[in-house]
């Protein structure tokens, strides 16, 4: 069975042209991060988090945020109200603090089911928060929750053939045909976006390595 088959997996559509990049130094919470193209030395950021078996509904959980970020008496906070995603209603919140840079702003996205957590977070200067905000607030809409990578597909071809692929993977094929193969149907599917394709080229490629392996 696939990893992610046994849970739900959060999904999100980064915004066009901005740059995947994974932690140096991976957190159980950090998953992943998107950076835009920017000619100064701060680069907008959004950043996925996941924080699991917590004990609380939204309310709850944006109480003990808002604690955490109002320790710092530098830190502005803002309660921005509900936020309809495609997940369902989360809650979105704002925080203003200083930076090496100048003021920023930071956006949080949150969504609570079945006692996890799902974060999106978003930086940016202040004076570039115009130029940004629609982007990321289509971003933080975005937050799906699935049972599989494969449901989202809308076209049940693409969905059958790729379902398919990943019941040969590392068996019919040699490595290097699999990964060419796993390449081709990801990149005829670029409505997902790039999180998504991560996703599946991670466990496409998990499943290589581990059939040849045996």
């Amino acid at each position: 069975m696939l990893s992610w088959i046994a849970s739900l997996t959060c999904l999100f559509l980064p915004p066009s042209g901005w740059e995947m990049a994974q932690p140096k130094a991976p957190s159980t919470d950090i998953q992943i991060g998107f950076f835009a193209t920017a000619s100064t030395n701060f680069r907008p950021s959004i950043n996925f988090a996941i924080e699991k078996e917590i004990e609380s509904d939204l309310k709850q959980y944006i109480k003990a945020v808002k604690s955490i970020h109002t320790e710092d008496p530098k830190t502005r906070y803002r309660d921005l109200g509900p936020l309809t995603t495609k997940a369902g209603e989360g809650r979105l919140i704002e925080l203003t603090k200083p930076s090496p840079f100048g003021e920023m702003k930071v956006l949080q996205s949150i969504i609570v089911q079945d006692n996890t957590a799902y974060i999106l977070t978003a930086a940016v200067l202040k004076e570039d928060f115009a130029r940004y905000q629609a982007a990321i607030l289509e971003t933080f809409r975005s937050m799906e929750l699935v049972t599989d990578l494969f449901s989202p597909i809308s076209d049940l071809t693409k969905q059958t053939e790729l379902k398919a692929l990943f019941d040969t993977l590392g068996s019919s094929h040699n490595r290097a045909t699999a990964e060419a193969l796993l390449q081709k149907h990801i990149r005829s599917i670029p409505e997902l976006g790039s999180y998504w394709k991560f996703l599946v080229l991670k466990e496409g490629l998990a499943k290589i390595n581990q059939e040849a392996s045996l």
